[in-house]
């Protein structure tokens, strides 16, 4: 009898709720992530998914990107591209880079540094607007954007 009443006990919900997943690490292939932060005419800073051709499209025409040669391929069936903004800045040395992409049960998770130069940074006198756009794999998840803000001189 008591090992009856023993396994029942045991048995069955007992409030215990399953452990959300481990977010997994999203591969990303850089397509337009200036190295020494590069400009866009977009002065404010944003964060933006863009998910067919029409629309990347649009955003680097309305940014103005700088690149070399033609608009970097991107095939909308299988990809996303992210795209950050870091807004108008006064001087030279501001890069805006995201560091990683991960995937939960729910949502994406993208962490991005935002850097800019330390008072003590030589730094030419130019407005400048950092940017990085990259391609990931198409989800329709929720894509959550995460800033770091740190202060650098040089790398």
């Amino acid at each position: 009898m008591w090992a009856t009443l023993l396994l029942s006990a045991c048995g069955g919900d007992n409030g215990v709720t399953e452990m959300p997943a481990e977010p997994e690490e999203v591969s990303f292939r850089a397509l337009l992530c200036p190295e020494f932060g590069g400009t866009t005419s977009i002065e404010e800073p944003s964060e933006t998914v863009l998910t067919d051709y029409n629309n990347y499209l649009h955003h680097i025409e309305i940014s103005d990107l700088e690149f070399n040669g033609s608009i970097p391929d991107v095939d909308f069936s299988t990809e996303m591209v992210l795209a950050i903004n870091g807004g108008q800045q006064p001087t030279t040395g501001y890069v805006v880079e995201i560091t990683q992409v991960t995937e939960d049960d729910n949502q994406l998770n993208v962490y991005y540094d935002s850097k800019s130069p330390t008072s003590d940074c030589g730094t030419g006198q130019a407005l400048t607007a950092p940017y990085c756009l990259v391609a990931i794999p198409t989800s329709d998840k929720t894509v959550i954007f995460h800033r770091n803000e740190l202060q650098i001189c040089g790398e």
